[in-house]
């Protein structure tokens, strides 16, 4: 910008306000040159910051559709993935903490018992620890009735019947029958089935342990017809037994 030549006293001045259209991010570079009576150079003061300042609604909406439309998706996985996060936190530690109950109850169990219980019983408390009460009382109830034990280890007639299934374990009972043969809990001698009564015993005073700590309560994976393979009575001692 140019202006003709005009003189001017030391007491005079005049301002120009001027408009500059400039690359977002960068400062523009305004440079004066001329002469002024007395004045050795003319100096050019940047105050940018009235330019800057831009109301909330112009920061937060500002920017045109697309602009707007990328921060809706940009922030909202965002948020997305702040809340799985917060939730998978929040399971991970619900999860450690349930751990650490079953721990301190499993250590009070076996120092209370401590006379009877050897490492082979760590099959039923890492169940406990890993999966739930309910799958060290499935394999307690298989292993108390002979009729079930007898009738899974035949063969010919369990393979008649669609085996009931633990379906948070995705285990049919003969899959559990086998586990407990492998672990020398039960053994089959000429059609007759052999119970380990120590383990056994241990077992027992296991589950009434859990129940008088309520951890059947507790558990979420509890099905009435997973134990359907009782007899009546049988099933009516256990609910006696819960209840005492």
């Amino acid at each position: 910008m140019q202006f003709s030549n005009v003189i001017l006293e030391p007491s005079e001045y005049f301002e120009l306000k001027t408009l500059v259209l400039h690359e977002l991010g960068k400062k523009p570079y305004i440079k004066s040159f001329g002469k002024v009576a007395t004045v050795s150079s003319i100096d050019v003061f940047r105050d940018f910051s009235s330019a800057n300042k831009l109301s909330f609604l112009e920061i937060t909406f500002g920017g045109g559709l697309y602009t707007n439309l990328t921060r809706l998706f940009s922030y909202g996985f965002i948020f997305l993935f702040l809340m799985i996060g917060l939730i998978v936190s929040s399971e991970k530690l619900d999860s450690i903490k349930e751990k650490r109950r079953k721990v301190r109850l499993l250590k009070t169990f076996k120092e209370y018992d401590s006379d009877k219980v050897t490492d082979k019983d760590s099959f039923f408390f890492d169940y406990y620890l890993n999966h739930d009460a309910e799958v060290v009382r499935k394999y307690h109830s298989i292993m108390k009735s002979e009729s079930r034990l007898s009738y899974l280890s035949n063969e010919s007639e369990a393979s008649k019947e669609k085996l009931r299934s633990i379906r948070w374990l995705r285990k049919s009972e003969k899959e559990m029958l086998e586990e407990l043969k492998n672990e020398g809990f039960v053994t089959i001698k000429d059609r007759a089935v052999i119970v380990d009564e120590q383990r056994f015993s241990v077992l027992t005073d296991f589950v009434n342990y859990l129940k008088r700590k309520g951890e059947f309560k507790r558990s979420h994976n509890f099905y009435p017809e997973d134990f359907s393979d009782l007899k009546e009575s049988e099933f009516a001692d256990e609910v006696g037994e819960s209840n005492a």
